[in-house]
């Protein structure tokens, strides 16, 4: 039930800006040409004059890059874009997490993570102590002298290692603390040139010099200053990304650090419109464009989008759910899904791919068998004891915001018209940002996959295709639990992301045995149980005309 989210065009310039996975990028405040020149010829004249126009744009558009401090990789970084990344995460040995298990365990399934998303990633983690331990201070020394990165987690208190820390870390470029004392993160934190200053307690500010001409607006030029409003920029960002406490915007978290200081990571995805963004904008969507920027409505739900933080679709989902109009929709459809102007794109993620279950009620799982297990609850069979409800299953928990954070998620699934034709329709809850809860329900068509267990599901929500990958990795035989696990993709969005889904009966948790055959199976998938989100099933009443109806059939 992923919620679409559009891209957002806004980042630091010189591609310092945090510009993914956020909002849709606000309509040019220009207006387009009233009167087009007339065309000559298909040839000739007019062709030669084409060509002149376009090599002016593109010498403007190379000299306002210039001057924002953006230019095109040299071959010698694309050959580095491809290099190996070393950072390493130093920790207090034996701390524990907010998660439930100790930092070590939660940053080595980080590693885990940011490693099937880019193999040439690898993060090591260091225990502070052993600095100072004769024994192991040599290995732990060297890793930290020979990082790319260094990210000092969960660190408080001054310490003899401490000290030694900040000693050697001197010589390592690019270094930050997160969830650390105020006095090791400012005296440790480095990145891009950009070091922290305070004003209060665990209050950071741009450091004096960069501050000044940062509130006195005078254009940035120069390089080193450039460099440093980056380096401000990650900075935060990783301090915001940290503070959401899930194991997604950690991973994510480590990827933007290497995107942004060391080398480009693939999997970010890239969108800035700039001056051909704002042509395509125009020459093919103007008409949806300028009826959005003039409607009022839409405008603000543009405006509100660029505003969300980072990575965070649920902020994104409940800014567009509070602002859908036919306006809205028809901006995204054309701007994203038809003409893709911001030149967006997303793969769905590869690794990991767990297999779906093998046996279930005792023989080969089946096609019949395995959308049986789809079904759920709405179909009434000797197992259920003949009884069905009015949907196939409730998700109790997950491991994806974007799917976690909507309270009482209702899934149907059924057949349509034509053989082998399913649709899936979650029915779920959002909040929208005046605090006001509305109930929204799509509708996914389901295509079969290579085996049995694996499914192919696509839909189109609020102007944007998404196509997600589902796959059955366990269910009880008498329906008492299910979980899925699916990767996917709004590639004109520029989003892609993964996770799974726990779903009962009622929305309440399956006692012990259940439990930990749902942790067995998750752990099988690469997902460890302290990443899991219990969903809001409190109040869940007023939604019976969703659930009963049924679309395509």
């Amino acid at each position: 039930m992923e919620r679409t989210m559009m891209a957002s065009p806004s980042r630091v310039g010189a591609r310092g800006d945090v510009r993914r996975g956020r909002g849709v990028a606000p309509g040019p405040g220009g207006r387009a040409p009233a009167h087009r020149a007339p065309r000559l010829s298909r040839h000739g004249a007019d062709r030669g004059c084409r060509h002149r126009a376009r090599s002016v744009l593109t010498e403007r558009m190379m000299e306002l890059t210039k001057d924002a401090g953006v230019r095109y990789p040299t071959p010698a970084e694309v050959v580095r874009s491809r290099s190996q990344v070393n950072l390493v995460a130093v920790i207090e040995g034996g701390a524990r997490s907010p998660y439930g298990p100790d930092w070590k365990d939660v940053l080595g399934h980080v590693a885990m993570n940011v490693g099937f998303l880019d193999d040439k990633i690898k993060l090591d983690i260091v225990e502070v102590n052993d600095l100072v331990n004769p024994d192991r201070k040599g290995a732990a020394s060297e890793a930290i002298r020979s990082a790319d990165a260094v990210v000092a987690v969960a660190l408080q208190g001054p310490s003899p290692a401490h000290a030694k820390l900040l000693e050697i870390a001197q010589g390592v470029t690019e270094r930050i603390a997160v969830d650390c004392s105020s006095d090791l993160e400012r005296k440790l934190t480095s990145v891009g040139g950009f070091q922290p200053t305070f004003e209060g307690p665990a209050h950071h500010i741009y450091d004096a010099p960069l501050r000044q001409s940062v509130l006195s607006r005078v254009p940035v030029v120069g390089r080193t200053t450039a460099r440093r409003l980056q380096g401000a920029k990650v900075f935060e960002t990783m301090q915001e990304l940290w503070s959401r406490r899930n194991s997604d915007d950690m991973v994510f978290a480590m990827l933007l650090l290497t995107d942004e200081l060391i080398r480009p990571v693939d999997v970010l995805p890239r969108q800035d419109p700039g001056l051909m963004g704002v042509y395509k904008m125009l020459r093919w969507c103007s008409g949806p464009v300028l009826a959005c920027v003039r409607d009022p409505e839409c405008k603000a739900g543009l405006d509100a989008l660029t505003a969300v933080g980072i990575n965070d679709q649920v902020a994104s989902y409940r800014t567009i759910v509070s602002y859908e109009t036919k306006e809205f929709e028809e901006f995204s459809l054309c701007v994203l899904q038809k003409h893709n102007c911001l030149g967006n794109t997303a793969l769905l993620p590869s690794m990991p791919d767990p297999p779906p279950m093998e046996r279930w009620r005792g023989q080969e799982l089946t096609w019949e068998l395995a959308e049986r297990i789809l079904f759920g609850w709405l179909v009434a069979d000797e197992a259920t004891g003949g009884e069905s409800d009015d949907s196939s299953w409730m998700v109790v928990g997950g491991k994806n915001a974007a799917y976690d954070q909507f309270p009482c998620q209702f899934q149907l699934f059924y057949r349509g018209k034509g053989k082998h034709v399913l649709w899936y329709d979650p029915v779920f809850k959002v909040t929208k940002l005046d605090g006001e809860q509305v109930w929204r329900r799509r509708h996914y068509r389901v295509r079969r996959g290579s085996t049995p267990g694996r499914f192919f599901f696509s839909v189109l929500d609020n102007g944007v295709t998404s196509n997600e990958y589902w796959r059955i990795i366990d269910a009880a035989d008498d329906l008492s639990f299910a979980v899925f696990y699916y990767s996917g993709a709004a590639s004109a969005a520029g989003i892609s992301y993964q996770g799974s889904v726990v779903a009962t009966r009622d929305g309440t948790w399956p006692g012990k045995e259940g439990r930990d055959r749902i942790d067995a199976a998750l752990r099988a998938a690469g997902i460890e149980p302290w990443e899991l989100s219990t969903v809001d099933n409190s109040s869940c009443t007023g939604c019976a005309e969703l659930l009963a109806s049924r679309e395509g059939i």
